[in-house]
């Protein structure tokens, strides 16, 4: 299992993001989906379905991080949604 940040262009929308229910989504300059993903096959089917969704992958990249919760550039990022 591997902790992963995609970041992709624009802010997405809910209905997109529904799309990513395991992934924490965070809106800064970009759209940043973060989480623990179990091998490359379930990253590579993230970015696949991004891409079929007409949203442009900017980035993407392994992070370390104690369970839950991620540093990024920006901010940190927890992936347990507020009240979860």
């Amino acid at each position: 299992m591997g902790r992963y940040l995609i970041r992709v262009e624009g802010r997405l929308s809910a209905g997109l993001t529904s799309a990513f229910p395991s992934l924490h989504v965070s809106h800064h300059a970009r759209t940043v989906l973060a989480g623990d993903l179990d091998d490359q096959a379930s990253l590579a089917a993230v970015v696949k379905h991004l891409e079929a969704l007409g949203v442009d992958v900017t980035g993407m990249h392994r992070v370390p991080g104690r369970a839950g919760q991620v540093e990024t550039a920006d901010s940190e990022v927890s992936l347990h949604p507020e009240g979860a």
